[in-house]
């Protein structure tokens, strides 16, 4: 067979010019032959290599790291707000969890008493619906005393909304509750929501999400709340959400057009919706609201800014008065002052990058791609000071809470490194202390982690973390380990634990394999220069940075041509389809989690529309003449040998829809490759809601990969 080496751009047009919509059918979740077809793949993949003691032992392995007491949840599972940690706590006794709190103050490494409020399994039970509580959108009211619990089926982005007692722990009779969809809310007041979300199709956007914000008053049915802000046909999603502080808290809604073109709405009872003349910033900063302390307001920028007669780079930021905010107009220079330069290898991280509390604002500042903490507060002058906290370790990863706590002196953040067990840490003015630490599975005091720079072909110098044990043989034949994201303006950095991944990283280096974790161009490891150097038609950037790392590690003797797998999800998932379709001479396995593949229609599968800003629309033909070169499933050939596939996605996933790993693994099984494909019936865009499902991927994972590549 042909080994096709390079850059897909150089492949010919009968390559990329095909018809596939005789795949479309695989786009219907309904579908029984669908369905059919899925569960005899799923049922293939399980007796290949989901049988026997080893892989049991494997699970097993795997779920006692999941459910190990002491384990720190990602904060994709955690909320802080009105001075309480919420958490749910899964076990064997409860798959589904409870939901329980603690005061951050009385936190401490000592004694923690965690305060039980609802058993989700009790209530899956009760109610004959398997729920999933997704904390990330839990929302507390003003007077701490109710709160808005989001009830997902299946681990999807829609939610049935419910209002809950946090005194008695009970349901609020005749209280707040919605259908199920999609929905953003904030608390105006205790009777009071601000929401929006979705009760017909004409107020759906082309994305699924909803196109106006209703104002919900209590006692009142949800159909008849007054609709208070209406988006254009252009825009992809409303974010109902507040800018919060200390001393006050303003609700806003955010009009959003794609990731970075998006606009800021002042909501006030009784008057028109006002525009804030923000300058363009990122939305994964400001999707749960924008901070700041007292009056100012904090924000980014994602293009270079004029003010106060200076001229400032991308990533800077700013704090302006609120009230002298409601006064400018679109054409007006912002009154702002800066108050944070990242240097050239700086930025703040898009994901969990700002968290305000009432003496301070906080940022997760990555110096190359490894985590630092920064506060900002204003003195009595009215200067702003900075100041850098110390962390546990100079190469690691710092998760700060999603949503703001402005009125609390103290908040709970994860720190991790790749060797080393995530730790819980306590922050306030004073210190930053451990409260708790998570078992240390896996001994790697004789591993080591260090960062490399790989020249692209244009000469940037690509960072990548390395993760080997120490003296390891150079003589080309350690089996390496890519995981990489590389898209949104979201790092790569050192983590403990991927999501979707686990454990899986520390086994695959325990049994001799080596790890790479490269900042490829698209993610946000230098800032959103960096991000745009490979987004949209620059995509393809993204995709030659790995390659360029591969060939370093291979430089080095570490490696070689073939050895290599690749794991991703979401956009990981892309890139992992991405690489082993175009290096299959690279790639010996790769493994595609919850991934697109299909750049020709992915705007038109949920929330698809919202993505066009990063890739490019298929419609406009100088953006298709890029996509086309790299969208796996039309660069799929009968006469090339390509690296053995997993392609895994859930029923359930209703963000990227599992029609892209569906129709990439029958494309590739039509051809005459080997394609596995794994399908939950539940799990959403994370493939599982439970510790079982969770360590059933995981091992399955590293078992595909075990096989493929003989580790």
């Amino acid at each position: 067979m042909e080994i096709v080496k390079g850059d897909n751009m150089k492949q010919s047009d009968s390559h990329t010019n095909v018809d596939l919509t005789g795949y479309r059918w695989l786009e219907d979740n309904a579908d029984p032959k669908v369905r059919k077809w899925v569960k005899n793949q799923t049922s293939k993949t399980r007796t290949h290599f989901m049988q026997g003691a080893g892989f049991d032992a494997m699970k097993e392995r795997f779920l006692d790291e999941y459910r190990d007491t002491s384990k720190i949840p990602a904060f994709f599972f955690v909320s802080q707000q009105n001075g309480y940690y919420y958490v749910v706590e899964q076990s064997s006794e409860n798959p589904l969890g409870i939901l329980q709190r603690i005061a951050v103050t009385d936190f401490s490494s000592v004694s923690r008493q965690w305060e039980q409020l609802l058993d989700i399994d009790l209530l899956a039970e009760n109610e004959g619906t398997s729920w999933f509580v997704n904390l990330m959108y839990l929302r507390v009211s003003p007077s701490g005393e109710r709160a808005i619990i989001p009830f997902t089926i299946g681990g999807e982005d829609a939610a049935t909304l419910r209002e809950f007692d946090l005194v008695s722990k009970e349901f609020v009779k005749d209280g707040f509750q919605t259908p199920n969809g999609k929905s953003s809310l904030v608390w105006e007041d205790d009777d009071t929501l601000v929401i929006a979300i979705a009760l017909t199709d004409e107020e759906k956007t082309v994305a699924g999400s909803s196109r106006v914000v209703r104002r919900w008053e209590r006692g009142t049915q949800i159909s008849s709340a007054e609709i208070i802000y209406r988006a254009s046909k252009e825009s992809v999603m409303l974010v109902a959400a507040a800018f919060e502080t200390a001393t006050r808290c303003e609700v806003i809604v955010l009009d959003v057009k794609t990731i970075t073109d998006f606009s800021c709405h002042f909501l006030k009872a009784g008057a028109d919706a006002k525009r804030l003349h923000l300058p363009p910033m990122n939305l994964l900063h400001a999707s749960v609201g924008l901070t700041g302390v007292g009056d100012h307001l904090i924000f980014s920028t994602m293009d270079s800014f004029e003010a106060n007669g200076a001229s400032y780079k991308p990533g800077q930021f700013f704090a302006i008065n609120f009230d002298d905010l409601l006064q400018m107009g679109p054409d007006d220079t912002l009154p702002v002052q800066s108050v944070f330069s990242p240097q050239g290898n700086e930025t703040v991280s898009a994901h969990g990058g700002i968290f305000g509390t009432s003496e301070g604002i906080y940022l997760n500042v990555l110096s190359d791609a490894a985590a630092k903490l920064v506060r900002l507060n204003v003195e009595d002058n009215g200067d702003w000071a900075s100041q850098t906290i110390a962390l546990p370790h100079p190469m690691g990863t710092l998760s700060l809470p999603w949503s703001h706590d402005p009125k609390n002196k103290s908040f709970v953040a994860r720190f991790e490194t790749v060797l080393e067990a995530p730790v819980l840490l306590r922050i306030t003015r004073e210190d930053c202390s451990v409260v708790q630490r998570e078992t240390q599975m896996s001994n790697f005091a004789e591993y080591d982690i260090e960062q490399n720079f790989a020249p692209a072909e244009d000469g940037t110098n690509i960072p990548y973390f390395i993760v080997q044990k120490n003296g390891q043989e150079r003589d080309g034949t350690s089996r390496v380990l890519i995981y990489a994201y590389g898209g949104f303006g979201v790092s790569t950095t050192p983590q403990y634990d991927y999501e979707t991944v686990g454990p899986l990283t520390r086994v695959w280096l325990e049994e001799g394999g080596v790890l790479v974790l490269p900042g490829v161009r698209g993610g946000g490891e230098y800032g959103p220069d960096w991000h745009r150097a490979g987004k949209g038609r620059n995509k393809p950037t993204t995709y030659n940075d790995i390659y360029a790392v591969a060939e370093h590690v291979i430089d080095q003797g570490i490696s070689a041509h073939g050895l290599f797998a690749f794991i991703g999800a979401s956009n990981g998932g892309l890139t992992a389809s991405v690489v082993a379709t175009q290096r299959p001479d690279m790639f010996g396995a790769s493994v595609a989690v919850v991934p697109l593949t299909d750049m020709e229609l992915y705007h038109k599968l949920f929330n698809g529309a919202i993505w066009m800003d990063e890739y490019g629309s298929p419609e406009i033909p100088a953006d298709w003449e890029i996509l086309r070169t790299y969208s796996p499933l039309h660069n799929v050939h009968e006469d090339v040998e390509y690296p053995k596939m997993l392609l895994m996605t859930s029923t359930k996933d209703d963000r990227v829809h599992p029609a892209h790993a569906r129709k990439l693994a029958r494309r590739l099984q039509d051809l005459g490759h080997d394609a596995w494909l794994f399908e939950t019936p539940e799990g959403g865009h994370t493939m599982a809601v439970d510790d079982v499902g969770r360590a059933e991927n995981s091992a399955l994972q590293l078992a595909f990969l075990k096989e493929v590549l003989g580790l």
